[in-house]
This record gives C-alpha cells, structure tokens and sequence, in this order.
C-alpha cells in the first residue's frame, strides 16, 4: 500500500465550520460508546506528513536524500538530552522530570524531539489547522488546505504518576551512561 493511501478509508473533506464540526461529531459518535479515546492534531498544510520536529530536522540537515532511521533518532534524541542534563535543565519545581517531561519542556520551547504536539480537545487542533501563517511578513498557505488527525490513544496513555516507568526504566541507562 502506497503510505499516501493509508487514511484514505478514514477521511472526509469538509468546506465549512458545520461540516468540520459534523465530522468531529462523527468520529465521537462512532467511536464513544466504544470507549474509544482520541487525541487531534491540526496541520495547516494537508500535505504534510506526519513526522515529529526531529524527523523533519533530519530530514531537512541530511539533505533529503535519506530519511532519517529509527537509530539516527534515537541518537540524536539521546545527545539532546546529554545536552539537557549537562547544562541542569532536567530538574523541575519538584524535582529531576522524567524523560517525558525533559521531551515535553523542550518541545515546548522549540527544540526539535521525536514528540508530536496533540491535544485532547478537537477544537484546539482545528485551529492549528486553519491557523494564518506568516513568514517574512506576508502571509502562507492562504490557498492551502489543512487537515486535522484524529489519534486513537485508548490504551495507550502514559501514566505520568508512576514512580517507574517502564519505557523510562529501559532508555534510562543510556542517557546515564552517556553523562559520565
């Protein structure tokens, strides 16, 4: 299957608010009562892939030619939080933050991280969707459709609570090893 072709199955176009909005409705009506559990992530060009910040970052200083691997991100997520640790950013008010939340502040200040921004509410991705953009002080993507994802995250929420995790257990050692 050409990955184009994917979401296919599960698209629907939408030119208004009200469609947009029957759409949402849709998605939770068929799959609520299911307990079935979604986040959304709003893209203001449809073309778009779906690739984190990192990926993209990668891609772009790689040239193009190749895309990223799985052992490339991981390593270069591993330098940036060696990078995190030696320069003291890894504590919080309450403490060292896990390696989710380490990801969570850096992405929240623009750095580059394997972490796709989504949120619980649709409404909020569809404004990333349909958001203006600017660059150089002129307008972009005015003509360009958007697209907003529907995430199904039942079963699969990280429990930030935990006093171990296990991802966090496993890729621990790693980032130890790399900060002596």
């Amino acid at each position: 299957m050409n990955p184009d072709d994917f979401g296919k199955p599960f698209e629907g176009v939408a030119k208004s608010y009200d469609e947009v909005r029957d759409l949402i409705h849709g998605v939770f009506d068929k799959w609520s009562a299911q307990g079935r559990l979604f986040t959304w992530r709003g893209q203001v060009d449809a073309s778009w892939p779906l690739h984190s910040s990192l990926y993209r970052r990668l891609l772009w200083t790689m040239g193009g030619a190749k895309a990223p691997d799985e052992k490339i991100l991981y390593e270069r997520e591993g330098d940036i939080l060696a990078d995190v640790h030696r320069w003291g950013l890894h504590m919080g008010e309450r403490g060292r933050l896990s390696i989710l939340g380490q990801l969570a502040m850096l992405q929240h200040y623009g750095a580059p991280t394997r972490l796709i921004d989504v949120t619980f509410n649709p409404f909020i991705g569809l404004w990333f969707a349909v958001e203006k953009k600017w660059v150089n002080g002129e307008p972009k993507y005015e003509d360009t459709d958007g697209r907003l994802f529907a995430i199904d995250v039942s079963d699969r929420l990280i429990n930030e609570n935990g006093t171990y995790r296990a991802w966090e257990v496993v890729a621990l050692p790693r980032f130890v090893g790399q900060l002596r």
